[in-house]
């Protein structure tokens, strides 16, 4: 059933007005829907909440560990600076018996290591200290007793301390 509704007709009018509340409600509706969106906790609000609460716990556990570590490090730089006075600040006569010990110390090493044979005991240092025709030029080692079983002539401290008065004779002569 078609019914021709006139322009001006009251009916027309509450027809058309009730188009306009119609069209008030939901535009009121998408307001409240979009306010209550904005308001309320969605799963991304949510995850980026929780993913604050872990950065937040785990910062808190890193600045702990790196705090440990730096603890750590200046504890051992006061432990070995006690331990290790600094060789500058010592007088030259601690110094000199400080290298000697020191010295002596590595050649005990190397003679216990088999690097250093010396033919004499205690054993001489000038092979140890420089690279010289009678270590092969190889500081730290010392090849005089090979060189006296050849029949040549070993370094000068350990010609002084086989013999003072006998000398040994070269066979290259």
């Amino acid at each position: 059933m078609n019914v021709l509704i006139r322009e001006n007709s009251p009916r027309r009018s509450r027809m058309i007005s009730r188009k306009v509340q119609a069209r008030a409600l939901t535009a009121r509706r998408q307001r409240l829907l979009t306010v209550n969106w904005l308001l309320a906790p969605s799963p991304t609000r949510r995850l980026n909440k929780q993913l604050m609460v872990y950065l937040i716990s785990n910062m808190k556990k890193f600045i702990f560990i790196i705090l440990i570590f730096l603890l750590g490090s200046f504890g051992n730089y006061l432990f070995f600076s006690i331990q290790n006075p600094a060789f500058e600040k010592l007088s030259p006569e601690a110094m000199y018996q400080k290298i000697i010990k020191e010295r002596d110390y590595a050649i005990s090493q190397a003679v216990a290591r088999g690097d250093y044979r010396c033919c004499i005991n205690p054993p001489c240092t000038m092979c140890y200290m420089e690279a010289n025709q009678w270590n092969n030029f190889t500081a730290g080692t010392c090849a005089c007793d090979d060189l006296i079983a050849q029949g040549k002539e070993p370094c000068p401290q350990c010609k002084a301390g086989l013999c003072s008065s006998c000398k040994l004779q070269s066979t290259s002569n």
